[in-house]
């Protein structure tokens, strides 16, 4: 397993925080892993994982950690439904956990609080229903083909919608959905 991930350190310097990082994770494949591979890309991770005979999911959820890590921790109810739709909750929770061990593992103060605010936020969105992902959009490709537009334009249309649902510009009604459909036509 060494010979396939020390590569994905560009120096020994860290090494240390690495292992401190693994200590403060739990014993899980994916979180274990995504903190080893934290500093590599989506292709390169994708490679180690491969090489070291991972299955299809393992090794796609570990990448998915690992390219979030490379953004900023979401700091505000937007940024982190952006983010439980772009890697799913079990997995935003995974994220949130090598977030929290690698600012336990770097002492890093500010860091540990924004990973502890943005994991309370997603608690409170999950709990709450609020909208992240286009399954929970109150309308769907149909209902947009029926009010008139090309399909082909469908999956944009929805994703439009849902990023002005999450941005707060419109409530998840179908009523108000549509009625905003000519804004962003």
């Amino acid at each position: 397993i060494l010979r396939v991930i020390i590569p994905c350190f560009p120096n020994d310097e860290q090494l240390p925080v690495t292992a401190n990082a693994l200590k403060a994770t739990a014993p899980n494949i994916i979180s274990r892993f995504s903190v080893l591979l934290r500093g590599c890309g989506v292709e390169q991770t994708n490679s180690v994982m491969k090489q070291l005979r991972a299955s299809n999911a393992i090794r796609k959820s570990i990448a998915a950690v690992t390219a979030e890590l490379n953004l900023p921790t979401p700091n505000e109810h937007a940024a982190v439904c952006r983010s439980l739709n772009r890697i799913s909750p079990e997995l935003f929770f995974r994220y949130i956990e090598v977030v929290k061990a690698f600012a336990a593992a770097e002492s890093d103060k500010s860091r540990l609080s924004a990973a502890r605010d943005a994991e309370k936020e997603a608690q409170a969105i999950l709990k709450n229903g609020d909208c992240y992902c286009l399954r929970q959009l109150e309308i769907n490709g149909s209902d947009i083909i029926a009010a008139g537009y090309d399909g082909k334009k469908t999956g944009e249309l929805l994703n439009l919608l849902l990023d002005a649902v999450i941005s707060g510009s419109i409530n998840n009604e179908k009523k108000a959905l549509l009625g905003y459909l000519p804004k962003i036509k």
